[in-house]
Order: structure tokens, then sequence, then C-alpha cells
């Protein structure tokens, strides 16, 4: 049985979502900015034929500060997911057209994105469940990579709590930038990066651990990409997908930052992306290396060999301790703590 050396804490049924998704707002967002970025100068309106001729680093800064055509046919959100997946694919290798990307995306009311995340998981949910999704699916990405899904009505309450929380984001680091156009980005290079991942399924030693509200212990023994994958002692399969949060709110971070500015809605994913930058850095995994393992340039399995230093079974259990986190069923200290134990060890 494993143990993590960690507090066992949370509930299954708020904590597991199967498909990829940006979870709950958080009260503290993280901005990501280690890269100066030139100043934008707001203009007059420019007109549209202007407008096409900018490259998407250009549209994206314009529309941060709202400075694009105020006309009746410009759609600023289509835009922005056009300007955002163009740009993605200029930092990081695509799987897919950015046009594809950008056309994926779709805004939907709370009560719409339940619907999506019931069809999504074949799963029915009680009323108490699907009032519980409602004020935490932000957005998620499809199994299939062919949509993505933003709940608009979640979204106003995000950026209300920034707006009114006095340890939000500090005005030296929004200056000029429209706070809505910045975190919609945040969260499209957050499920872009999910939509751009290769995952492979792969068959692995078996391991088991017992967690709060399962009956009996759960018997892992498949990885889907950073997912870990087992089954309840009933038959049920059983998702460890917060360690694929963490590792694509990393590499959405590094992506992002190179707009200038990237803000993290959600803690755990934040933190939990500290967790695995404490791996890349303990085992000298650049961040060039790590893009193209999330990409799926590099077989992903390689990199999780590398975080256990050789030991791929290590790897995994660095893995699951971290998405474990991710999901609520332990601390971040806890992982932290797990996670030196490891690297430390000779």
């Amino acid at each position: 049985m494993v143990n993590f050396k960690e507090r066992i804490i949370g509930s299954l049924s708020t904590a597991i979502l199967i498909g990829s998704s940006l979870g709950s707002a958080c009260d503290n967002p993280k901005p990501m900015n280690p890269t100066e970025t030139p100043a934008i100068t707001k203009t007059t309106q420019p007109a549209e034929s202007v407008w096409n001729g900018l490259t998407p680093m250009e549209r994206l800064r314009r529309l941060e500060i709202r400075d694009f055509p105020k006309t009746k046919d410009f759609d600023l959100d289509k835009e922005l997911s056009l300007a955002t997946a163009q740009f993605y694919c200029q930092v990081t290798k695509c799987n897919k057209s950015s046009e594809q990307m950008a056309a994926s995306v779709s805004y939907l009311t709370d009560d719409e994105i339940v619907k999506k995340t019931v069809i999504e998981t074949n799963v029915a949910l009680s009323e108490e469940d699907l009032n519980k999704q409602k004020k935490k699916q932000l957005a998620f990405t499809t199994r299939d990579k062919k949509a993505i899904y933003v709940n608009r009505t979640l979204l106003k309450e995000v950026i209300r709590k920034i707006y009114t929380s006095p340890q939000e984001l500090q005005e030296e680091e929004l200056g000029d930038k429209d706070l809505t156009t910045v975190v919609k980005m945040s969260i499209l290079v957050h499920e872009f990066t999910h939509m751009n991942s290769q995952p492979q399924t792969k068959d692995f030693f078996a391991f088991s651990a017992s967690l709060p509200d399962i009956e009996g212990p759960i018997n892992f023994g498949q990885i889907y990409g950073f997912e870990i994958l087992g089954n309840t002692q009933d038959g049920k399969i059983f998702y460890i997908e917060g360690g694929n949060e963490a590792v694509t709110e990393r590499a959405a971070q590094l992506i992002g930052s190179k707009s200038g500015l990237y803000v993290g809605v959600a803690d755990e994913y934040s933190n939990g992306a500290d967790l695995v930058d404490q791996l890349n850095k303990g085992t000298d995994v650049t961040n060039e290396e790590f893009l193209k393992y999330v990409s799926g340039q590099l077989p992903s399995e390689m990199l999780i060999e590398k975080w256990g230093k050789g030991d791929f079974k290590t790897g995994v259990l660095l893995l699951a301790s971290i998405g474990l986190y991710v999901q609520g069923y332990t601390t971040v200290n806890d992982t932290q703590e797990y996670i030196e134990d490891v690297l430390e060890t000779p």
C-alpha cells in the first residue's frame, strides 16, 4: 500500500472531474510576468485593414488595452481566441492549426457547461453535484480535444473577486491592461495546452492506495500521458488527473508569460505547477525540454522517469502525489516534503 507521507483530506465527489479542466477560482491568483515587454500606446481605433496586418503578439497587446476596431462585426472573443492561438503556436509546437484551436472555443452559461460536463463524463449527477459543478467548473477541454468550453457566468465572479480583493493583482502588475482580457487569455493558454497534448496509454507496475469515501484500496496500473488510471473495488475507473493539471499549468505559465502577463486563477493548479517546477529543477529538466514533453515532441514517460532519477516507478509515485494534492487529498507541504525526500536520496 502506498503512503506518500501525506495526510489525506477532501471529498471525491467534489475533487474528481473526468476530462481536462480548469477548476475553481482561487482567492489569490498568481501572476507570471518574467519578461519585459514594450509598452503599447493607445491609439485611435485601428481600421480593420490595419488590424489584420498586425502580428498575433501585437493584436494580443492591443486587445489587452482594449485598442481594437469598434465595429459591429468585430467579435472580441473570437479575435482573442485567434490571436492567443496564433501566439501560442509561435511559442511552442502545435499539433493542430491555430485556426482549428481558436474555432474550438465556446463561452457558455454555468447551466450549459454543466450539461456539457454530464455529456462528456457520461455520469448522471445529483442536483447537489450539479450546483457544485456550476460553482467550480471554469473551463474544460473535451477528452477528444475537439472543443473547449469556458464558463462565462463563473468567469464574471472570478473577475469580481480579483477586483474586490486587496490581496489580488497589484495595480503596477496589471498596468493599463484590461483584467478580463488577461484572465481570458490565461484560461485559453491553459486549455490550448490540454488540446495540444498527445497522451499515450502505457501499462506499468501496479500499486494500491486508499482514499477517503472510496471503499477498499484503488488499484492503479495504467498511465495516460500525465494521468494515472486505477480501478476501485466495485470496478469503476478512478483518475488521478491532478498531476496532468499541474503539468499543464506549468507549461501554460511558461508559454503565457511570454505574452507579458499570465494569471493563474486556481490556487491548487498554481501550487501544483510549483511542485512540477521543483521536480524539473531537481532533475535538471530545462523549460524548453519540459515543453517538448508536454506537447508530445518527446514521450511523457521519459520525463516521468527523469523525475524518478532513472526509476519510472518512483516518477509515477511523485506524479501521483502531486495529483492527489491538486485534487484535494493531501497538503502542499506534505507533497513538497515527499518530493524533497526523493530528490535528496542518492
